[in-house]
């Protein structure tokens, strides 16, 4: 150490390592480059940069787990089912006339009705889709799974078409379809990259698509380029993907922080497996002495079929010997290996551990709630976004088309009243639903919550105006039948109508029956 850095030193201006080298003074230790971190990148990129060379590789692997692994399965499996539910987001059309001096909205009651019975017409399956084989859940179920496992979705939306009334429809179109290897700088200024043209603000104008999947067996020639490309107009093309950060164009498989682990757990599972297997049958292994294997279970090239049968030896030749074969398979550290590294595929996707691999054996009420709590929080998060960037699309095309051809009856010059859908995700139940139950009671009897908010929370794509409108004609029903209430969860039959009770001065928010 010179005598610069001495003096420097005992300023505390240079402070030494560990190690006795002189470091940074104030550093950060992320940034920190010797021999513990010389596998830890330093090179900053832009997202694109990363996905034009990492994209289709990602893609493919993802593909494949998608097609082999149970646990990648299963997380598909999760996502479908959690944001898009059995039968797709809720719609709720809430079209209003004017509203009064209190601040209540007076909706227009038949506006929404005949739009929204326009709307469940078209989602029927010879209306939805230009191949008329999937109904609108089903759609965006598949939707979905195409997000999840390819990083995004391509949906072309067909105005005009002729093969339903509603001169609408939508068709998927494969991520493959878009080339990321495209980037150029066009003369009017705008630029494409990884396949998208954007202009100087980095909004997307175009894209270019090409005419069929270039991957495809009955297409694929060995050269993509040979497949040529349409410029869309981007009013065309619904791109779905989560964007990670500014400037990003194309999207990335959900589980990419995940793939290659997954990949190493399923090989790790397998030669688990192959050796407890063999630990199982195989019970020794016979050395002949001119190294010769002599057996019936020889092939033609002089191989073994690897076949093991419990408490298999095999027969022992003149001058043969035998050693013992005692594998310790299977391991016993493996299950608790194994349910870490699933812990960690399950935080990559943002559910819980039990649910992605559906061991319970570790769980109680408390954790297991707290884990679904979180984990339906992400699902909320994520049907919000399909919402947004894929529901209301779809609708206000569908609704511009339907009041062109006629099909709601409703003028095209309020085209931006009757614009107004509201979209709700599945809801779910709980293991002990009466704890839930007595809990929302309290929070209500106390002013702590309202019954609407309690429907929509718990609700699996009811409202609260749906459920009160169903009590309402339900009571008229009854009543018309003679049948009157006594207590929640019981009737009684009265041959005569009761006799009216004393009027009382109405209690705040209870509703009484004649109500």
């Amino acid at each position: 150490m010179g005598l610069l850095q001495s003096f420097a030193k005992s300023l505390g201006f240079v402070p030494q390592n560990r190690n006795g080298n002189v470091g940074r003074v104030r550093s950060y230790a992320a940034a920190a480059v010797n021999r513990l971190t010389a596998d830890f990148t330093i090179q900053n990129v832009s997202p694109d940069t990363d996905l034009y060379r990492d994209m289709r590789i990602m893609r493919a692997r993802s593909r494949q787990l998608a097609k082999n692994d149970a646990y990648f399965v299963q997380f598909i499996r999760l996502m479908t089912k959690n944001i898009i539910g059995p039968a797709g987001l809720s719609l709720t059309v809430k079209a209003i006339n004017s509203w009064a001096n209190d601040g209540t909205a007076n909706y227009d009651d038949h506006a929404n009705s005949v739009i929204f019975n326009g709307f469940v017409d078209f989602s029927k399956k010879r209306n939805f889709t230009t191949s008329k084989r999937t109904t609108r859940p089903e759609f965006e179920r598949l939707v979905i799974r195409t997000v999840v496992v390819d990083g995004e979705c391509f949906i072309r939306r067909v105005k005009g078409f002729d093969g339903n009334r509603h001169r609408y429809a939508l068709q998927i179109i494969p991520a493959d379809c878009l080339d990321e290897r495209i980037n150029t700088q066009l003369p009017n200024g705008n630029y494409i990259r990884l396949g998208v043209e954007k202009n100087q603000w980095d909004e997307p104008v175009a894209y270019h698509l090409r005419k069929v999947n270039p991957v495809d067996f009955m297409v694929y020639s060995g050269c993509e380029y040979m497949v040529p490309t349409e410029r869309i107009s981007a009013d065309e093309i619904i791109h779905l993907y989560i964007q990670d950060a500014p400037q990003q164009t194309r999207g990335v498989p959900w589980m990419f922080s995940a793939i290659s682990k997954l990949n190493h757990l399923g090989n790790y599972e397998e030669c688990e497996l192959v050796a407890s297997r063999v630990s199982a049958g195989k019970l020794g292994f016979i050395i002949t002495p001119d190294g010769q294997y002599q057996g019936d279970d020889v092939q033609a090239d002089g191989s073994q079929i690897a076949d093991m049968q419990p408490g298999d030896f095999t027969s022992l030749p003149f001058g043969s010997d035998i050693k013992n074969f005692d594998p310790q398979h299977p391991n016993t550290a493996f299950a608790e290996f194994h349910r870490a590294m699933l812990r960690g595929v399950a935080m990559a996707g943002g559910v819980a551990h039990a649910s992605l691999t559906g061991d319970l054996s570790q769980t109680s009420y408390s954790s297991a709630r707290i884990g679904l709590l979180d984990e339906r929080d992400t699902y909320k998060v994520l049907q919000s976004w399909f919402a947004d960037h894929y529901a209301d699309d779809v609708f206000s095309d569908w609704l511009e088309m339907a009041m062109i051809s006629g099909i709601v009856g409703l003028p095209m010059s309020k085209y931006d009243k009757f614009n107004a859908p509201t979209w709700r995700g599945r809801r779910w139940g709980w293991v002990d639903p009466q704890k839930e139950a007595a809990a929302n009671i309290l929070l209500i009897n106390n002013g702590l919550t309202s019954r609407r908010k309690v429907i929509e929370e718990t609700s699996d794509g009811e409202s609260f105006d749906d459920i009160e409108k169903e009590l309402a004609e339900e009571a008229a029903t009854m009543k018309a039948d003679g049948i009157y209430p006594v207590q929640v969860g019981q009737v009684t039959v009265a041959a005569e109508e009761p006799a009216p009770a004393t009027p009382e001065a109405p209690k705040r928010g209870v509703r009484s029956w004649e109500e």
